[in-house]
C-alpha cells in the first residue's frame, strides 16, 4: 500500500477503535460519559443524556469477533484496491485489562490492467462505446482498482446520455476481469448490452421544449408565447422570453444530452428569480421511441422583499489615533433593505441599503473615550446609503456570455455614498463599480470563479480638526494623514478569481482567493485627461489629484479532514502594494495591516508593525504598510458533536513597508523572518446551526515591537502578563 490516504482508509476498516477525543492530553469525553453513567441515575434525564451522548464517548472493550470482522474489511479493502492475493492477521495482548490489538497486513503484489475492451451489443452501442474510448479513465499499468472501475462506469453512462440516450444507465454495463494466466495481469472487458426495448438501443431528440410559470394567472389569462422553438406560459408573470432563453441549453431538434440539461438547470436556478425549477423529460406522445419533450414548470419568489436588520456592535476600535490599545467600540446599527426582483423584466435584481450606525469607545475606567480625548459624544458616526444593479448575464460580452463552459453569470453596478464623522475628522466617499461574475466548473469538478472590475472609481473628501494634527509627536505620521486623508479620487480596476476543489477532493482540498491585480490611474495617464492645477507636482483629474499603484494579494487555505470530527487547516496570505507615478503611497484603504480574530489572533488590529516599529504606547495612528505576509495553522477537533468545537492555532505575520522614505525598522529585507510575530492560543466554537460563534484566546509568543527581549513568552509568570498581553477573540464563523 502506497500514500498516507490509502494507509488511513484501511484503519477505517477497523471496527474497534480505542477512545482518541482529548482535550489538553486529557480524554475528556470519556471522563464525561463517565461522569453522566455513575452520577446520575434517571436514564430518562437530559442532563445524563448530555454528558453520556452529546460530550461523552462510550469506552471500547475489546470483542474477538469485531477483531475477525476488522481483518476481513480490511482484506476486503485490498481486494477493492486491487491487491487481490492480501493477508490480513491480527494479534491481541492484554495487561491489566488493557488490550493491544495489532494488525499484520500483508497486500502482496497488486494485479495490474494489461488490456481495455469495448464490447457493444448492436452496431450503435458498439460505435459509441468505442468512439469515446480514448476519454477512458482506466489505462494499461493500473492498478485493478473497484474506485476507479466505477468512476468509468459513471463516465460511460454520462457518454451516452451526453449523446442522445437518455434511457441509458448504470444497468447497460457489465464489468468482466480476466485473470487466467496473466502473471498478475488483468484483461478488462466493458461489456455494453441492452436490457431491453427497442429506445434503449438507439439516441433521441428532443422534439418539443415547454416552460410554465407557476404563477397566479390575472384573469384567467395564460400568455402562451413561442420564442426561438420554445414554448412560453407565463401565466400574467412579466419577463421577458429572450432572459429564460438563453438560460436554456435542450433545443427542439437536438438530441438529448444530460449536460445540457444540469446546465439548464443551473442557469435557470443561477437567474435569482425562482424558488422552484423542476425539469420533466417524457416521451413525445406521437413518438415515444424516437422524441421526447422536455416541460420546465418555474415557481418564482416573491417580486420584492424588504429586510430590517438592527444591530448590536462590539468591534475592536478603527481609530486613526490610538492612545489605549485595549479599548473597544460598542454602538448600535440599524440596516434597511429593499430587493426587486425582475424591475424592468429582464430577470434584474435591483437592491436599496440603507445603513446608519453609531459607535463609543470605553476605555478599562468605564470613561467614554474619543481617540484618546474624554468626551460624553457619540464616538463614531456612519451612514452609507447603496445602489446595486445585478443583470444575469455578461454586458457587453456576448462571446463569454452564451459560453457553455461558463455558469452563473453575473454583471454588478454598484454605487454608494458613505459618510463618516467623529471628533477629530470626517469623511464622504463615493466608490462607483462596475463588476463581472462568472462561474468555471472543470468536468472533474474544479470551480473556478472570475472577477472582473474594469470601472473602480471612488471619490474621496476627508477632513481633519487641526488640534487632532496637533497631538501627534512624529511629523512623519503627521504627513503621513496628510496625504492620504484629504479630497483624492481612485480610478481603478480589478482582476481576481477564487478557486476551490472541494467537490472534487473531500478529504484534501484547497480554497484560493486570488486578487491577481489592481491598477488604478493607468487609464487616465494613457487617456491624457489630465490638468495641473495649484497642487505642487501632482496631477490631478476632475480638480482632484488620483491615485497611482498597483496592488496584488493571495490567500491560500488548505484543508486536511483527518477524521470525522478532525480537521487541519493551513493558511498562508501574502499581498503587496506598490504606489508610483503620481502617488508616494497606497490610499488608506488600501494598505495592509495585521491583528484581529482573522489574523494574528494575539494583536488587536493595526496595533502592530511595520516591521519593527515599537509600540510605547503614545498617541499614534494605526499602523499599516505596503506588504503583508501571514500564515497560520489551525486543529480542529468535536467536544460536543454538532454542537461545540475545540481548536488550536498557530499563527505568524507582520507587515512592512516597501518605498524609498521607508525607515530601516520598517522596511522589508532579507532578515523579514526575524521581524515576523508568533502567537498561539486555543479556541471553542458555538455551532448553533444557523451560525456559528467563535472565542479564540491569542497568546502571545515573539514580538517584533519590543525593544528588549522578543520573545515575550518568557516573562509569562510575570504579575498580569496574562490580562495585559494576551486577547480574547470574540467573532462568527470560522477564521478562515
Amino acid at each position: 500500500m502506497e500514500g498516507k490516504e490509502k494507509i488511513e482508509d484501511l484503519k477505517e476498516q477497523i471496527l474497534l477503535v480505542p477512545n482518541r477525543k482529548m482535550l489538553l492530553l486529557v480524554k475528556f469525553n470519556l471522563w464525561a460519559y463517565y461522569i453522566g453513567d455513575k452520577l446520575f441515575v434517571r436514564d430518562s434525564t437530559k442532563i445524563k443524556r448530555f454528558f453520556t451522548e452529546t460530550i461523552g464517548e462510550k469506552p471500547v472493550y475489546l470483542d474477538t469477533n469485531m477483531v475477525k470482522r476488522s481483518e476481513r474489511n480490511m482484506k476486503n479493502y485490498l481486494f477493492q484496491k486491487g491487491y487481490f492475493d492480501g493477508t490480513v492477521d491480527s494479534k491481541v495482548k492484554t495487561i491489566l485489562k488493557r488490550s493491544w490489538v495489532t494488525y499484520t497486513v500483508n497486500p502482496g503484489e497488486p494485479y495490474v490492467i494489461k488490456k481495455v475492451v469495448f464490447n457493444g451489443s448492436s452496431q450503435i452501442l458498439d460505435m459509441v462505446a468505442n468512439e469515446h474510448a480514448k476519454n477512458c479513465l482506466i489505462k494499461p499499468g493500473d492498478k485493478a482498482d473497484y474506485e476507479k472501475l466505477e468512476a468509468e462506469r459513471e463516465r460511460v453512462v454520462t457518454t451516452f446520455r451526453n449523446h442522445g440516450f437518455y434511457y441509458f444507465n448504470r444497468a447497460f454495463i457489465r464489468m468482466q476481469m480476466d485473470t487466467g494466466g496473466h502473471n498478475k495481469g488483468v484483461n478488462l472487458n466493458i461489456n455494453i448490452a441492452n436490457p431491453g426495448g427497442l429506445r434503449n438501443e438507439r439516441p433521441q431528440t428532443i422534439h418539443r421544449v415547454i416552460v410554465v410559470m407557476d404563477f397566479q394567472q390575472i384573469f384567467g389569462r395564460k400568455d402562451t408565447v413561442k420564442f426561438k422553438g420554445i414554448q412560453y406560459v407565463f401565466n400574467g408573470y412579466n419577463i421577458k422570453p429572450n432572459i429564460i432563453n438563453r438560460s436554456i441549453k435542450l433545443r427542439a431538434g437536438e438530441n438529448f444530452s444530460q449536460s445540457d440539461l444540469e446546465a439548464t438547470y443551473n442557469r435557470l436556478i443561477g437567474l435569482g428569480l425562482f424558488s422552484i425549477v423542476n425539469i420533466r423529460i417524457m416521451p413525445y406522445k406521437t413518438d415515444t421511441v424516437n422524441k421526447l419533450m422536455a416541460i420546465i414548470v418555474l415557481k418564482p419568489i416573491s417580486r420584492h422583499v424588504y429586510i430590517w436588520e438592527p444591530q448590536l456592535i462590539t468591534t475592536d476600535k478603527y481609530n486613526l489615533n490610538s492612545d489605549d490599545n485595549n479599548g473597544r467600540n460598542y454602538g448600535f446599527a440599524n440596516s434597511f433593505i429593499l430587493n426587486n426582483k425582475n424591475v424592468f423584466g429582464n430577470a434584474e435584481d435591483f437592491n436599496i441599503k440603507f445603513r446608519v450606525a453609531a459607535e463609543t469607545q470605553f476605555n478599562g475606567a468605564g470613561n467614554v473615550t474619543v481617540l484618546g480625548v474624554n468626551s460624553d459624544k457619540i464616538g463614531n458616526f456612519e451612514s452609507n446609503l447603496t445602489f446595486e444593479l445585478l443583470y444575469p448575464k455578461l454586458l457587453g460580452l456576448i462571446r463569454i456570455d452564451t459560453s457553455r463552459k461558463l455558469q452563473q453569470n453575473r454583471t454588478s453596478i454598484n454605487l454608494t455614498f458613505l459618510a463618516e464623522s467623529n471628533t477629530n475628522y470626517s469623511r464622504t466617499s463615493i466608490p462607483l463599480n462596475l463588476t463581472y461574475q462568472t462561474l468555471r466548473v472543470t468536468p472533474n469538478k474544479q470551480s473556478f470563479y472570475f472577477f472582473w472590475s474594469p470601472i473602480q472609481l471612488s471619490f474621496n473628501k476627508a477632513t481633519i480638526k487641526e488640534e487632532f494634527l496637533n497631538r501627534l509627536t512624529n511629523p512623519a505620521d503627521r504627513l503621513r494623514l496628510e496625504r492620504t486623508f484629504r479630497d483624492y479620487i481612485i480610478p481603478s480596476h480589478k482582476f481576481a478569481v477564487v478557486y476551490n476543489n472541494k467537490q472534487q477532493s473531500q478529504r484534501n482540498y484547497w480554497n484560493i482567493r486570488y486578487n491577481i491585480f489592481e491598477l488604478s490611474g493607468n487609464l487616465v495617464e494613457l487617456w491624457k485627461i489630465i490638468t495641473d492645477k495649484d497642487t505642487g507636482k501632482e496631477k490631478t483629474i476632475f480638480g482632484l489629484p488620483y491615485f497611482q499603484y498597483f496592488r496584488t494579494d493571495i490567500d491560500i487555505v488548505h484543508y486536511t479532514i483527518l477524521t470525522k470530527t478532525k480537521a487541519l487547516v493551513l493558511r498562508c496570505n501574502v499581498g503587496v502594494g506598490k504606489p508610483y507615478g503620481n502617488s508616494y503611497i497606497l490610499p488608506f484603504e488600501k494598505q495592509f495591516f495585521v491583528g484581529g480574530s482573522n489574523s494574528l489572533r494575539a494583536w488587536r488590529p493595526r496595533i502592530l508593525g511595520p516591521g519593527e516599529s515599537p509600540n510605547d504606547g503614545t498617541s499614534q495612528i494605526d499602523k499599516t504598510g505596503d506588504m503583508l505576509i501571514v500564515t497560520n495553522a489551525e486543529y480542529r477537533f468535536a467536544i460536543a458533536p454538532r454542537l461545540l468545537d475545540g481548536a488550536f492555532f498557530l499563527d505568524a505575520g507582520n507587515i512592512w513597508q516597501i518605498t524609498k522614505s521607508s525607515t530601516p525598522v520598517t522596511k522589508f529585507k532579507s532578515t523579514f523572518y526575524k521581524q515576523l510575530a508568533f502567537n498561539t492560543g486555543i479556541g471553542l466554537r458555538l455551532d448553533l446551526s444557523f451560525f456559528m460563534i467563535r472565542f479564540d484566546w491569542g497568546i502571545p509568543l515573539h514580538d517584533p515591537s519590543e525593544t528588549g527581549d522578543k520573545w515575550v513568552i518568557g516573562s509569562v509568570g510575570e504579575k498580569r502578563w496574562i490580562l495585559d498581553r494576551t486577547v480574547l477573540n470574540v467573532a462568527v464563523g470560522y477564521p478562515f
